[in-house]
């Protein structure tokens, strides 16, 4: 199972350094940078309260903990070789542009 992942992470389309940076914001008091990047700016202004709809937010993730999961990726051969040996019923949800 992939979950909240890629098949092959050198062959997608990866964030834009705006979103990599909005998502590792270095202010403590900014709890709302992952959302930003999540949600559009129109969703987002007309549910302002995220804790009617996420559990409390207690911290940021660092910038070295992002770039440890980014080479990770980086690293991995992925498996977009191996989807066509699937034979089992599966479902994939993917997209190529954010709303």
């Amino acid at each position: 199972m992939l979950y909240a992942a890629d098949c092959c992470f050198k062959a997608s389309v990866q964030p834009s350094p705006d979103v990599i940076k909005s998502v590792s914001s270095e202010d403590p008091g900014d709890k709302m940078a992952a959302l930003r990047a999540l949600f559009p700016e129109k969703w987002l202004l007309e549910n302002q309260d995220p804790r009617k709809y996420f559990l409390k937010i207690t911290e940021v993730a660092l910038k070295e903990s992002i770039a440890r999961q980014v080479k990770t990726m980086d690293d991995w051969d992925g498996v977009c070789d191996r989807l066509p040996t699937i034979t089992q019923p599966t479902l994939l949800i993917t997209a190529d542009v954010h709303p």
